[in-house]
């Protein structure tokens, strides 16, 4: 077996470079960096965002328990309470008209 040749740290440097040259562009992730401006604006495009949130919340909030549902009457109960108030069919039958 062949004993590697220990390389000095620019050496190590050079490979690594000339091994990445050769690699293909795709694999080597960039990082792109942003200006505080552009950082600034992507916060306050949060900030505006969850505020809108917290908004919709609070106002849900104040509905909750203010307004009871209320079910809409069915023929069957109509009927029962038509019958149940004493009058007769011809009676009813000239309301409706």
């Amino acid at each position: 077996m062949a004993a590697k040749k220990k390389l000095s740290a620019i050496e190590q440097i050079e490979e690594h470079e000339s091994r990445s040259a050769t690699a293909e562009p795709e694999q080597k992730a960039k990082r792109t960096f942003r200006s505080p401006e552009v950082r600034l604006a992507e916060i306050d495009k949060k900030i505006a965002f969850h505020q809108k949130s917290i908004e919709q919340l609070e106002a849900k909030k104040t509905r909750v328990g203010t307004a009871h549902r209320t079910r809409k009457p069915s023929f069957a109960k109509v009927f029962a309470e038509l019958k149940a108030s004493g009058r007769t069919p011809e009676e009813i039958l000239e309301l409706l008209k």
